[in-house]
């Protein structure tokens, strides 16, 4: 949680407080963070207030302001430092659907919108050093990509030795998933980006879904002609069934029950197990597209 205005009595100016103020009776101050910090810090010091610190922009205003300035991806908000440069406070974070508290250790992805509370007079300076531009939302490095790619096709495809001779590999797919979690989890390597924006990121994960879509049709199209042609169509549509029923229902009933698990997180879990992308592309519509699906989903939904 943050506190991100601060008023002296009910009439005084409104400043942005810092870590060295003291706060005193009959103070207003706007706090921000999960409803469960909020509820702590009221029940702590005081009381909710109806006066509102927001409308009153004579001595600090706030804006969202989209971070499209490449040299600032891959940061965390105290390496930016803006509490020294500008008199200002981020007080939240938005990435795509999901607002976040800008915590100290948070580290910005272009096309992030930041929310800013500084003084009014230094916004438009402010704005400028974000960036501040569409553009943002969906650039894409494409160093880092083919970087990535080419070194995770190299990891997929490195024969591990097995005792007795024999060797595997994980495959390309696999090896470039796990450059891109190392890629994404580092940010940025000195002046190199290795992250992309969330908006890019999402498009590519449709576009991926849809070539997967194409070529497992592709694919099971030969088959189920053959299976009509020779006559095995109803065992294995009865076989299909059943094991689809049984794994379904099995890890539905084990994960919601047994470990607790949250129903949208659950159906990313469902959609992985059985690499099913018609039923991951259906919990990301009715969830909105919600980040706990994606997170519960095993590579090989997305990686067959």
């Amino acid at each position: 949680m943050k506190f991100s205005r601060l008023r002296r009595g009910e009439t005084g100016p409104i400043t942005r407080p810092t870590s060295t103020d003291r706060i005193y009776k009959d103070d207003l101050i706007t706090v921000v963070g999960t409803q469960d910090a909020v509820n702590q810090v009221i029940a702590e010091i005081g009381h909710s207030s109806s006066h509102s610190l927001i409308e009153d922009r004579r001595y600090l205003d706030f804006r969202r302001i989209t971070v499209s300035d490449p040299k600032l991806a891959g940061h965390a908000l105290s390496d930016l430092d803006i509490d020294h440069k500008f008199g200002a406070t981020i007080s939240r974070v938005r990435r795509g659907d999901v607002d976040m508290v800008g915590s100290p250790d948070l580290v910005l992805q272009q096309g992030d919108r930041v929310r800013v509370v500084a003084p009014t007079g230094r916004m438009a300076e402010i704005s400028k050093f974000f960036g501040d531009s569409a553009h943002g939302l969906s650039s894409i490095n494409p160093v880092a990509m083919g970087l990535g790619m080419a070194v995770g096709i190299i990891i997929g495809e490195w024969a591990i030795p097995l005792p007795g001779g024999s060797t595997f590999s994980i495959g390309s797919a696999a090896g470039t998933l796990i450059v891109g979690l190392i890629f994404g989890r580092i940010g940025r390597i000195k002046s190199f980006v290795t992250a992309m924006p969330f908006t890019a990121t999402a498009v590519l994960s449709e576009l991926g879904l849809l070539i997967f879509l194409a070529q497992a049709g592709t694919r099971a199209g030969g088959q189920i002609a053959n299976a009509f042609t020779g006559g095995d169509w109803w065992k294995i549509l009865i076989t299909g069934f059943v094991v689809t029923t049984i794994v379904g229902f099995g890890m539905y009933a084990s994960m919601r029950w047994i470990v607790k698990m949250g129903g949208t997180r659950l159906s990313g879990l469902l959609g992985g197990l059985q690499t099913q992308p018609a039923v991951l592309a259906f919990a990301n519509e009715r969830t909105g597209s919600d980040p706990r699906v994606a997170l519960a989903t095993p590579w090989s939904t997305r990686w067959p």
